[in-house]
């Protein structure tokens, strides 16, 4: 539909120009909210019955239990104390199992 007002001059300084629209209301598209917010908690973030935690290796360890979910918390580049010492911090979330893997990164390279 074709707006029933004439074009605006454009030589007219934009300060002179009205604040409101040329247009009634009723000819102009609805104007409709966007959500952007998530209702949905992330899946790392739910809560758990086996964590498996280590190094690199375990980064891409997908593991199922009978009854509920098991985590994989990879530490890269950590070594046995390092992924040792995350183990406290993990059983104050009430975890029923953890399966710690870490021993290649004790190895000692020589020349």
């Amino acid at each position: 539909m074709k707006c029933p007002y004439p074009p605006r001059d454009t030589r007219t300084p934009p300060e002179s120009f009205p604040r409101t629209s040329l247009c009634p209301k009723s000819m102009m598209p609805p104007v409709f909210e966007i959500l952007t917010q998530n209702h949905f908690a992330p899946l790392r973030e739910t809560a758990c019955d086996a964590v498996i935690i280590g190094d690199s290796i375990v980064r891409h360890i997908r593991a199922t239990a009978a009854k509920g979910k098991v985590h994989t918390r990879c530490f890269p580049g950590a070594r046995v104390l390092d992924v040792s010492a995350q183990v406290p911090a993990i059983l104050k979330k009430n975890i029923g199992a953890v399966v710690l893997h870490a021993v290649t990164n004790n190895i000692r390279r020589r020349s």
